[in-house]
């Protein structure tokens, strides 16, 4: 299942929450400063989901900071 697949079907089985939100942000950026003023926002929320300890928001969590890692990160 490509990532694209994968984002459709969660937003379908579970809404879409701040952290979609925020990641579509970034997608539709147009300046890295933007990317990178909305990423600190990212983290934010990111810190509130481990927070919270639920299994299927950490996962959802790991997939979207992969797709990111793919493709602003030189690996």
């Amino acid at each position: 299942m490509g990532k694209t697949q994968y984002f459709g079907k969660w937003n379908e089985m579970y809404g879409t929450n701040t952290i979609d939100f925020l990641f579509k942000r970034i997608e539709s950026s147009e300046t890295m400063a933007e990317k990178e003023r909305i990423l600190e926002l990212f983290w934010d929320e990111s810190k509130k989901i481990r927070a919270r300890k639920n299994l299927n928001e950490m996962k959802h969590l790991r997939k979207l900071l992969e797709a990111i890692q793919d493709k602003y990160c030189d690996n």
